[in-house]
């Protein structure tokens, strides 16, 4: 059996690693009782101690930067913190928004369980959005958030009626298999089962930082393998016969 890699090097200098996270695997070491080792211990082991800029979420794929020193830490957490980093999500949905582009402003906040839902009187959470593909009862999104709230992505995508064809805390826990994107009349064929995808599609495909940050500034992460064949899919059994531009 094949072992998925933790993580691939997209770029790496005397500042910065700057890597593309795999699912399954926390960034940083998790609570006490959680199972599993993170991204900064198997990085620390193979460069030396390194400082976390920014997270994503377990199941969450693609762009996390590292850094290699106290001082490029201090500046790129400061402008993260200033919002001067611009960061693109691809997002594969149940249905579509109704326009092509658009902006998701609704406020959030997070519940005494630590869930976040839509709250009016919640932060301000604002996320640009660009449907990329369209496909029957289901979409491809590229997603810029403009606030950085916990789960906002994917509290924003449920509030407007697209979550995220999997995710356990705000839609369906899944999997998701071929059975629900065939055909009514192929359903219960042996073939028609199999699953395609078993984690929230997330994927973090491009980081940008201000020109002059580092000798390169623009990060993109290959879209990982399972959201690659759950697309293949789409296309093959739900396709409308064009893309979005």
């Amino acid at each position: 059996m094949r072992v998925r890699k933790p993580f691939e090097v997209i770029y790496e200098n005397d500042a910065v690693i700057v890597v593309n996270k795999a699912p399954h695997i926390y960034c940083i070491p998790p609570r006490k009782g959680a199972d599993g080792t993170s991204l900064s211990e198997l990085l620390t082991q193979r460069y030396g101690k390194l400082w976390t800029v920014h997270r994503i979420d377990r199941n969450t794929t693609g762009v996390v930067l590292f850094a290699r020193n106290e001082e490029i830490h201090r500046r790129l957490s400061l402008l993260f913190q200033n919002r001067d980093v611009k960061k693109t999500y691809l997002a594969i949905s149940k249905g579509a928004p109704s326009e092509n582009h658009g902006v998701i402003d609704i406020p959030l906040a997070i519940t005494s369980k630590g869930k976040v839902r839509v709250d009016r009187s919640g932060k301000q959470a604002q996320t640009d959005y660009h449907v990329v593909e369209r496909f029957e009862g289901y979409s491809l999104i590229s997603l810029k958030p403009t606030t950085g709230r916990q789960h906002q992505i994917r509290v924003h995508l449920k509030a407007i009626g697209c979550p995220l064809i999997v995710d356990s805390l705000y839609g369906d826990e899944g999997p998701f298999t071929i059975s629900e994107i065939k055909r009514k009349k192929l359903r219960g064929r042996p073939e028609s089962t199999g699953t395609i995808l078993e984690r929230t599609p997330l994927h973090a495909h491009i980081l940008e930082l201000p020109n002059g940050t580092l000798d390169v500034n623009t990060f993109e992460a290959e879209l990982p393998k399972d959201m690659r064949a759950c697309l293949a899919q789409l296309r093959k059994w739900r396709s409308i016969s064009y893309l979005i531009r």
